[in-house]
């Protein structure tokens, strides 16, 4: 009896350790994130053994090495880790926010294909915080094979969903002996992963990409302000950055507190009575021309599709429905159109699914919040990204950078520059952030990579 109950242990030990092996490939191959696999391991485990506590942990679970961290900030952006990697730019161990490795990934994928190098493996982990959950997600990518991270994330998890073999080949290398049986366990648990992941986990790293763009482009439009409307233009974006964060990563409804209600107390505080005297409120025309007076860069002429009274705004990544777009009652939409397909507009710049129109803007916390775009005809954009083009425009000129790579272009009878067709707001707002940091030109930086040549044999 003795040495059957040994045996018995023993099998039970073997069968846990080969799904304990499967399930961490799943994670580690992309195909689902650590707290999936790890309470389905679990509860199959449990199934299996009451004692499955004392035969074995792996590290997916508890506190181990590979398991979900036990708490992230909730006001943070995740964080990406190098876990292995035979790249010189990715040593393991380096940590980066989530947009700053998709950048960086972009950067250097581009820069292995323009030397004509081979594509190089890189695994990450990305930690992160969703609907108030720590989890992790296992990310195997090839340097040099044409996306940032998120592209790449979004074609190995379409590989999954639209080549079933690839999940049946990740139970390849299990013992035929309990093969079916561990198939049938984890396989249906595997593809609402792969859904989940595609429908859930990578919209949610896109959004704080999202609010980073976000971030960055209002840090440098505020450098086109005058002093005091760029540190207001600062301090409201730190704020609502913040609480954009929070509520990607709790899944509720984001609450902005604007910066006025915030300096309210501050401001009562400060109140003497001899302030008590009323003071006339002056009108929004007489505010918008004082603003537009004080603006150290004069934008082109207003050509004349830009109208003051339209402001259209793209919806990028759903069909335009019941609370997906702001409808407050002093701005409601004027116009709304949809289309029967993701369609291209700006120049195919964007991708959307319809339009919406409105007599006033937008705030960038309406627009962060809805996943809108702007239409670059838009007053309030045309405006920014006018006056950016006349410092970028001269730039791009003193640089020498090459007319296939710029992205502004001479007026001839406006005497000025203007944005290129095509170009982003946050595009001109990085090359102009580039311009003020360095004046004198960087034409290192953007001197065309030309690929090798073959002539000489």
């Amino acid at each position: 009896m003795k040495e059957i109950t040994g045996n018995l242990k023993r099998d039970v030990k073997e069968l846990l350790a080969e799904s304990a092996n499967l399930v961490t490939g799943f994670f580690k191959r992309g195909a689902c994130t650590v707290r999936a696999v790890a309470d389905k391991w679990k509860a199959f485990a449990q199934d299996i053994s009451n004692a499955v506590d004392t035969l074995m942990e792996p590290p997916f679970v508890g506190n181990g090495p590979e398991a979900p961290a036990q708490e992230l900030d909730p006001e943070a952006e995740p964080v990406v880790t190098v876990m292995e990697s035979e790249h010189s730019r990715f040593p393991v161990g380096m940590k980066l926010t989530l947009s700053q490795a998709n950048e960086l990934v972009a950067t250097v994928d581009m820069e292995q294909i323009q030397a004509w190098r081979p594509p190089v493996p890189v695994q990450f982990k990305i930690d992160y915080t969703k609907d108030s959950c720590t989890d992790c997600y296992w990310l195997p990518l090839e340097i040099g094979s044409n996306g940032n991270l998120l592209t790449q994330m979004e074609k190995h998890i379409d590989r999954y969903l639209t080549q079933p073999e690839e999940v049946t080949r990740l139970f390849g290398e299990v013992p035929e002996y309990c093969r079916d049986e561990l198939y049938t366990t984890f396989a249906p648990m595997l593809a609402q992963s792969i859904h989940d992941l595609s429908a859930g986990v990578l919209n949610y790293f896109r959004r704080h990409c999202d609010i980073s763009t976000l971030e960055r482009t209002s840090e440098i439009q505020a450098q086109a302000l005058p002093e005091a409307q760029g540190k207001s233009l600062l301090a409201s974006t730190k704020l609502a950055v913040k609480t954009l964060r929070r509520a990607a990563n709790t899944g509720q409804q984001p609450i902005v507190q604007h910066e006025e209600e915030q300096s309210a107390p501050i401001q009562q505080a400060e109140h003497s009575p001899e302030n008590d005297t009323p003071r006339p409120r002056r009108s929004v025309k007489l505010r918008l021309r004082q603003f537009k007076r004080e603006q150290v860069v004069e934008p082109p002429p207003i050509t004349p599709e830009i109208s003051e009274e339209v402001y259209r705004y793209y919806s990028t990544q759903r069909p335009i429905d019941i609370g997906t777009f702001p409808n407050k009652s002093d701005n409601q939409p004027t116009n709304i159109q949809h289309f029967d397909e993701r369609t291209p507009v700006e120049d195919g710049a964007l991708m959307a699914w319809g339009v919406l129109t409105y007599a006033k803007p937008l705030t960038v916390d309406e627009m962060t919040r809805y996943e809108l775009r702007p239409a670059l005809l838009n007053l309030d954009v045309y405006q920014v990204m006018a006056a950016q083009a006349a410092v970028v425009g001269p730039w791009e000129q003193r640089c020498k950078i090459l007319v296939g790579k710029r992205i502004t272009r001479w007026i001839e009878a406006t005497g000025t520059y203007a944005p290129a067709k095509g170009v982003m707001p946050e595009q001109l707002a990085e090359r102009y952030r580039l311009a003020k940091e360095y004046p004198d030109g960087i034409t290192r930086r953007f001197r065309a990579n030309r690929p090798r040549s073959f002539d000489a044999r």
